[in-house]
């Protein structure tokens, strides 16, 4: 059904999948987008926080699939050139050939800069609003409770949708 397509999706941005294995890559694991789908479901997901990269990996095969182009060209067309990112920034490629979508953006500290710049004016850029501001709104507000992943630290205060919550009502990309 279209809410299970959904919501699947939405477990996955808040890093809340049905899965407890995170440890793809100390596992020896070639392709990740089979071992994704074919690894033990140890809850139903969206139930409890486990921070899974492997889940943000597929939203960007996701990405592709949907659209027909690699989520950093996506991004390029739909976002980036809007608030002047440079042409420069790219992704780093898995052995299956799919973008790193988890872990493998490269760009220069002022694109950086202006991507933040971006999320903190709740998607909003020269006086557009380019990002629903309501979907800004819940992306950077807790969607996910983290304390219980016994780390503690900077990452206690929740995760919202590819946001880690900080003190204050705060939101950083980490």
């Amino acid at each position: 059904s279209e809410y299970i397509k959904e919501q699947t999706v939405r477990d996955m941005l808040k890093m809340s999948t049905a899965s407890l294995d995170r440890h793809w890559m100390a596992l020896g694991i070639k392709n990740r987008t089979e071992y994704y789908f074919t690894r033990k479901q140890n809850r139903p997901s969206g139930t409890l926080y486990n921070y899974d990269s492997t889940g943000t990996y597929i939203l960007g095969i996701l990405v592709e699939k949907i659209s027909g182009k690699n989520f950093i060209d996506y991004l390029k067309e739909k976002l980036f050139r809007k608030i002047g990112v440079s042409e420069e920034l790219y992704c780093l490629k898995t052995p299956e050939g799919h973008l790193w979508a988890d872990s493998g953006v490269l760009c220069r500290s002022i694109d950086f800069l202006k991507i933040a710049q971006f999320a903190t004016n709740m998607g909003m850029w020269n006086g557009e609003q380019l990002l629903s501001r309501e979907y800004m709104i819940a992306a950077t507000s807790m969607q996910a409770f983290t304390a219980n992943d016994g780390y503690g630290g900077y990452n206690k205060y929740g995760y919202g949708y590819q946001f880690w919550i900080t003190e204050q009502n705060g939101f950083s990309f980490n």
